[in-house]
């Protein structure tokens, strides 16, 4: 499962970079190393930086949009230390009547109270981890990106 993740996540990055510019400039964006704490993209020319999540299903009027974040730790530690939490870019895909859509939001202020924390169990390490999810429901976004895509990963555009 945790494979799966790093997979839609890394392929949700990419298809971000390839289709969407920089909010601030409109530069081209690029990825940041793995591992990089909070933030997975940034800009190649200003100081923009941001987080992006995948999520492979669609968000409908009234409907309480929560996305899977991450490491509770790191960003408590941001939290603290008095900086804002990273801007978010959401990758939403998603089928609807045989055809496959894809929508680029972009978030540009998160709150605490958007912030929803959440306790897993790793078996792996037989230890509990603290994560959290965004509650995205009630904050405004921009669109960055909308369209009709191929199925199973080639996301090149239909003419």
């Amino acid at each position: 499962m945790k494979q799966l993740n790093r997979q839609t996540g890394d392929q949700g990055e990419i298809e971000v970079i390839n289709r969407v510019k920089c909010p601030n400039c409109g530069t081209k964006l690029v990825r940041l190393p793995e591992g990089y704490p909070l933030y997975d993209i940034q800009c190649r020319k200003c100081v923009f930086q941001a987080q992006v999540k995948t999520s492979n299903h669609k968000s409908k009027p009234g409907d309480n949009l929560r996305i899977l974040g991450g490491g509770y730790d790191s960003l408590q530690n941001l939290i603290v230390g008095g900086r804002l939490i990273p801007p978010l870019i959401v990758n939403l895909k998603w089928r609807d009547d045989g055809r496959h859509y894809q929508e680029i939001r972009f978030y540009p202020f998160l709150f605490q109270s958007n912030i929803i924390p959440r306790k897993t169990f790793v078996k792996k390490t037989n230890r509990k981890r603290n994560l959290y999810d965004y509650g995205l429901s009630e904050l405004p976004y921009t669109v960055m990106w909308r369209g009709t895509i191929r199925p199973q990963g080639d996301t090149t555009l239909r003419s």
